[in-house]
């Protein structure tokens, strides 16, 4: 993840608040922490990642949840395994960690953990460059979501194709199939 939601893409770590400015732009610090993340990887320069380790998901989603909630041991063995086959399972634009972050709430959801918190520690974005996304609301109160760059010319719906992007790495990942319209809402607290 990038940005606000941004983490180490290796370790997971938080990002510290200050940033460097450097030949590769703006970057964050990675701070250790309490969530695996040893003092020996503090300081690694980041801007954060669309496509993270699985290690580094699970540290994040660990952070997030406690921010929210107790601690849940059987939910992060269920969300380690989850992971893991949705890592396994993905194929081309897939690996980018909305896709994984979305398609593991759908999952733990399904499962019956309570996960409606997760919303707020990811943003969507393009599905083909990765750019945030304007928002709108139809006549029929419908909300839709526009690359911010226009990257493909077209005025589009991209959260359609996100929700497929989601519903096939689903499908790919678990024998419960599901389609794009059961994919939870997509919503920014």
């Amino acid at each position: 993840m990038i940005e606000e939601d941004g983490f180490c893409p290796r370790t997971g770590a938080k990002l510290s608040q200050s940033a460097h400015y450097t030949e590769n732009g703006k970057q964050r610090v990675a701070v250790a922490d309490a969530f695996g993340v040893s003092g020996t990887d503090e300081g690694e320069l980041t801007k954060g990642a669309v496509r993270s380790s699985k290690v580094a998901l699970f540290n994040y989603f660990r952070r997030c949840h406690q921010e929210h909630c107790d601690d849940n041991k059987t939910l992060y063995r269920k969300t380690a395994l989850v992971l893991n086959r949705l890592k396994k399972a993905a194929t081309g634009s897939q690996h980018k960690d909305l896709f994984i972050w979305y398609a593991l709430q759908l999952r733990l959801y399904r499962r019956g953990f309570s996960v409606e918190w997760m919303h707020t520690h990811s943003a969507l974005r393009c599905p083909h460059c990765h750019s945030p996304l304007k928002y709108t609301k139809t006549e029929s109160d419908i909300i839709e979501g526009y690359c911010l760059s226009n990257c493909t010319n077209e005025k589009e719906n991209k959260i359609e194709d996100i929700r497929q992007i989601i519903a096939d790495l689903y499908n790919n990942a678990f024998d419960e199939p599901i389609t794009s319209e059961q994919i939870l809402q997509f919503k920014r607290d």
